[in-house]
């Protein structure tokens, strides 16, 4: 199999309790051709230093910004083919890599690969209200960037995340790519643990509701405006 370089982007802020487990997980891939991205948005623990400790990692510091900041940044210095994301309390089974790659090598129709995710509530933290005991119980599909690899020739710049959004900026990603008619593969591999726990971005529900409304509102006058041409 052709072995194209993966880009590895870590967005993280003050992520010391986590992020060694998703650091540890990058680098026991068997998949061996990847560079990994850490992109710090001003953490003030021993973030640098767990990442330091890991020979392969690139280190990037931002003034306190936002995920989609970090990610972007991320997209700017990468030099793979392939662009991945893991979300530093997430973690990668050891075949994630390379399930991914070898169907993108073998399916040129598609621009992007996800996965299925695993969640499990973390030791200690009390449980989130949206969080259904199902959830936890069996392997669900994962939209979200921990379980994505995407080619980087298939978008432009201009379509990577929107730094407006603070809380949905890879839902509005999922729903602009489907606008625009490109492929995405749901895999039925579970690749990806996710932890879940009380410092999640997708706690915040109110605010995740107002933007998932713009999100949708956009979506629904882009394809208007297809339509219409």
């Amino acid at each position: 199999m052709n072995q194209p370089l993966v880009s590895i982007i870590i967005p993280t802020y003050n992520g010391e309790k986590f992020l060694r487990d998703a650091l540890q997980s990058v680098i026991t891939q068997s998949y061996p051709h990847w560079e990994l991205l850490v992109i710090d948005n001003g953490s003030t623990d021993l973030t640098k230093e767990i990442v330091m400790s890991f020979p392969r990692a690139q280190y990037f510091f931002l003034e306190n910004r936002n995920v989609n900041s970090a990610r972007n940044t991320g997209v700017q210095h990468s030099r793979g083919e392939y662009i991945a994301f893991l979300d530093h309390d997430d973690m990668w089974n050891i075949e994630k890599l390379t399930k991914q790659v070898a169907f993108l090598e073998e399916n040129d129709e598609y621009m992007a690969a996800v996965c299925h995710q695993q969640m499990y509530l973390q030791p200690g933290y009390s449980k989130p209200h949206w969080l259904k005991e199902a959830f936890l119980q069996r392997a669900m599909p994962a939209y979200l960037p921990s379980a994505l690899l995407m080619r980087k020739s298939a978008l432009n710049s201009s379509d990577f995340f929107d730094e407006s959004l603070l809380h949905t900026s890879d839902v509005e990603w999922f729903f602009r790519v489907k606008d625009q008619g490109l492929k995405v593969k749901l895999l039925e591999e579970t690749l990806v643990e996710r932890r879940i726990h009380e410092d999640n971005a997708s706690n915040n529900v109110q605010n995740l509701q107002k933007e998932l409304l713009i999100i949708i509102k956009n979506s629904l006058n882009f394809r208007r405006n297809i339509h219409a041409c």
